[in-house]
This record gives C-alpha cells, structure tokens and sequence, in this order.
C-alpha cells in the first residue's frame, strides 16, 4: 500500500519509477512458551527478557478516564496496533483528532502516512508538542494520552 502511493506520488511528478525488487524473506527462530503458547516473547535493550503481554492503555487527560485498552502478545512492536487503536477511538467517541505527538519508536513509515492521510499533524519533539498545544488551547481543548503509545491527539471543537 505504501509501496503504491510512493509509486503514484513519483509519476505524478514526473519521476521514473522504482524497479521491481524481489522481496526477501527471512526466516527466524520464533520462542514459544509451553505454557502460554499466546505470549509472546519480549526482548528489549535495558529490559528484562520474558515472555508476557503488553497492556496499551489511552487515558483521557481532560477526566483521566481511560478511554481504551489493548492487549498484545509481548513481541508486538507498540506501534502496530497504533493507527487501529486511533481510529477506534475516532469511531467510538466522535473525536476529531487534529494532532498527535508520538515519541521517536512511532515515526514509521506507515504510522506517518496512515496519519497524513487522516490529515492528523503529527509531531516526534517535545517542543513541537508545545507548540501545537499552544496552536490549540481555545478552551475547547480535548486531549488523549496513552500511556504505552505516548501519543496525544488533540482536537477542537
């Protein structure tokens, strides 16, 4: 998908087009616990190793309610579930996401096309935040941060 609208994008401004890569698949020794094949297998840099889930929690900071939870296998990345778990919450409670501010693990191709394609501004420095927060304190303010993600979506009404 991504691959098609850099392609579109390229002819579009009269630019030749990539040639067709064959793509590599790797294959990799996958741990399984045998007493919760489920899990999945977490191994970070400065964390510890183990098999277990990851809890993806969205608190609204206006209330500080959670406003969504997501489990996933330990060996999820936490920005697969990312834009789903966005548009769930768009669809679910009516919020017009303007903005998120997402820490530097989200600034994956797909996360940014996925959001420039909701035309959501996205922001990965704290002082970019700042500033958009500012742009956007009306009064009508209403924010999301998750606690995992660490992203913030902020919208007006």
């Amino acid at each position: 998908m991504l691959n098609k609208a850099v392609e579109e994008d390229r002819i579009n401004h009269g630019k030749k087009t990539f040639k067709e890569r064959e793509e590599v698949k790797e294959t990799k020794e996958i741990r399984v616990s045998t007493t919760d094949p489920k899990c999945g297998f977490m191994s970070r840099e400065n964390k510890q190793e183990m098999f277990c889930y990851l809890d993806h929690r969205t608190t609204d900071m206006k209330f500080n309610l959670n406003s969504d939870v997501y489990v996933t296998p330990g060996n999820v990345h936490d920005s697969v579930p990312y834009l789903s778990r966005l548009d769930r919450q768009v669809q679910r409670f009516g919020f017009k996401v303007e903005a998120v501010a997402l820490d530097s693990s989200y600034l994956t191709s797909p996360i940014c096309k996925g959001l420039s394609d909701r035309n959501i501004l996205e922001s990965s420095l704290i002082e970019d935040f700042i500033l958009l927060l500012a742009y956007f304190l009306n009064g009508n303010l209403h924010t999301i941060k998750d606690v995992t993600y660490t992203f913030v979506p902020i919208t007006k009404n």
